[in-house]
């Protein structure tokens, strides 16, 4: 068990398909944003790193649930020194 109490190792478990693209919206004047960091994988606990200047981003998060019977919900957090505002 990890400090979830999740088992470490469950032998039908298997993770669905997470994808994450972070991207930089600041100038609209042109109507485009800019990539910063994406990031996909099939495990439990799937992050980006990166360190951010103050402006306005978009996470865009794709999850491909393997079936109806698995639970569907995702949590999203962040950590750093400056307080991130969720909208």
């Amino acid at each position: 068990m990890d400090e979830r109490l999740f088992p470490l190792q469950s032998s039908n478990y298997e993770y669905s398909p997470v994808r994450l693209i972070l991207v930089n919206c600041d100038d609209f004047t042109n109507k485009a944003c800019d990539y910063i960091i994406g990031k996909n994988g099939k495990r439990r606990d799937l992050y980006i790193d990166s360190n951010l200047k103050k402006g306005v981003y978009y996470l865009f998060i794709d999850i491909e649930w393997h079936s109806p019977k698995q639970a569907q919900s995702f949590a999203l957090t962040s950590y750093g020194p400056s307080v991130l505002k969720f909208i």
